[in-house]
């Protein structure tokens, strides 16, 4: 399964990367925006998706819409949208 994890927040995503490669084994691609994540939905195709909602630009609802736009036959349960918010800071 290959998955394209898009959020604004670099920690995030090394956190969902590595959670999914090592307990699932599941390979993934990550970007920081809506922008870049569209140039790699055009360079190659992903069984999954997985969106932030809040992010600068183009927020996830928006990029979620540009996608089946873009792509009608793209598959609508394979595009996920996460909420997420800021992190707990102690």
């Amino acid at each position: 399964m290959k998955v394209l994890l898009v959020d604004d927040d670099p920690v995030f995503l090394e956190l969902s990367k590595t959670f999914l490669e090592v307990f699932h084994d599941i390979n993934s691609d990550t970007v920081e925006s809506a922008g870049k994540a569209l140039e790699k939905l055009d360079e190659r195709s992903y069984d999954v998706v997985v969106s932030d909602y809040d992010m600068p630009c183009v927020d996830g609802i928006s990029f979620l819409k540009i996608i089946r736009d873009k792509n009608p036959n793209f598959p609508s349960r394979s595009v996920r949208s996460l909420i997420t918010g800021p992190m707990l800071r102690l």
